[in-house]
């Protein structure tokens, strides 16, 4: 018998007792079936970035992968809005799009789930469900493998969780402390943690590569070796300040000379406001959307340097050597 590619997915005969079924415009269960097929069947590997029954979506591309010609964008918002107050699904805003989560994923693609209810079984449906069955378990453990050899004993080190988003061993982050030294350390895990949170989409297999990658572009950017050097040893300008430290400073120095409190910031008109706006919560709100204020703050100053005849950062780096 051929072998169908691209997965399946496992559709309760009970949805024809649904509101979505019943009472809904039939693109809204379309947009259902749609959402049940992208999210992942299996955690990511190796660094598990979006996990089983997770996926990331845009209201656009849902828009037009279902081919909706005819449906705007804030009506698809309006469906999702409703599967979220139906507990049917949960969202996570991203600066780029949403991680939509399947609720009770687990449960109704779970094949054991429907093989309890075999009364009605021959004996011959029953053995076609136990193979599909045993089919799944070996490609789950074939992936396993696969992932855990990939590149030698690289596959074989213990994955540490730094921050959010990045993962690497605990050998490959002294690693870079030996390498660019602590600090250096510090903020480029930081910047991929932050950049993997506003771009779900990216996936880079080796968090270590991509940071020594990140690392040795901005030496090459400041006129540097393209040897591996320690930053602390030799210093991107004349004070022995790195670059991140002096970024540091402008900021702050932005923040002093532009005040803008988070509501200032929430009520703004731009896009950035937008944004805080649909995912603020004044009962408290996640560190991440913290950390998006604060963005999204020096964005806005940034764009105000020019009308207040504020220096951009290079004018006030060459003022301040």
């Amino acid at each position: 018998m051929a072998i169908i590619d691209g997965g399946f997915i496992f559709l309760a005969k009970k949805i024809l007792e649904s509101d979505i079924w019943r009472d809904k415009p039939a693109w809204w269960l379309k947009v259902w079936l749609y959402l049940l097929i992208k999210v992942n069947y299996a955690d990511d590997k190796p660094h598990r970035k979006f996990k089983r029954g997770q996926g990331f979506f845009r209201a656009e591309d849902i828009k037009n992968e279902c081919s909706l010609h005819d449906i705007e964008v804030k009506t698809i918002h309006n469906l999702i809005k409703w599967l979220k107050s139906t507990t049917q699904i949960t969202t996570q805003k991203t600066t780029r799009g949403m991680v939509i989560t399947i609720c009770n994923y687990e449960k109704y693609q779970d094949l054991d789930v429907y093989t309890n209810d075999t009364e009605n079984d021959t004996e011959n449906e029953k053995e076609k469900k136990q193979k599909r069955h045993d089919k799944e378990q070996v490609i789950d453990n074939t992936s396993d493998t696969a992932t855990k050899g990939n590149k030698g004993n690289k596959g074989n080190k213990t994955l540490s969780q730094f921050l959010d988003f990045v993962f690497m061993s605990t050998e490959d982050h002294e690693k870079l402390i030996n390498e660019m030294g602590r600090e250096n350390t510090d903020y480029y895990v930081h910047r991929l943690n932050d950049y993997l949170r506003s771009n779900p989409e990216k996936y880079y297999p080796d968090h270590y590569a991509k940071i020594i990658e990140w690392y040795h572009q901005d030496q090459k950017k400041q006129g540097k070796s393209k040897h591996h050097t320690k930053a602390k040893q030799t210093p991107p300008n004349q004070n022995g300040e790195d670059m991140v430290d002096l970024k540091k400073k402008y900021f702050s120095w932005l923040a002093n000379k532009i005040p803008l409190s988070d509501e200032q910031i929430l009520n703004h008109q731009s896009r950035y406001g937008e944004e805080l706006r649909e995912e603020y919560n004044p009962d408290g709100h996640p560190t991440y959307l913290k950390e998006l204020i604060f963005k999204f703050g020096m964005l806005i100053r940034l764009g105000m340097i020019k009308e207040l005849g504020l220096p951009d950062f290079e004018e006030w780096r060459k003022e301040n050597k």
